[in-house]
């Protein structure tokens, strides 16, 4: 697929999406945007550069005790 055409494509992406919110601007629109920027705020450090806090991983100790949960040990070989 030409360069041109996919640059084209995605222009008349942003534009079906920007188009809507600035016609009929609404609160929901500044919500959804505030979501979404929070979560690639969260997402770069703790998904993409895997880091982990010490609370979180006892958070998940505590909740795989909780509800018995084990790893499977299913061999699909």
């Amino acid at each position: 697929v030409p360069i041109p055409l996919i640059l084209l494509i995605i222009l008349i992406a942003i534009y079906l999406v920007i188009a809507p919110v600035i016609a009929n601007p609404s609160i929901g629109f500044l919500i959804a945007s505030c979501l979404i920027l929070f979560g690639m705020v969260f997402y770069y450090p703790f998904v993409y550069n895997q880091v982990e806090l010490e609370c979180i991983k006892k958070m998940t100790k505590f909740l795989e005790d909780f509800f018995d949960l084990k790893i499977s040990s299913i061999n699909l070989d």
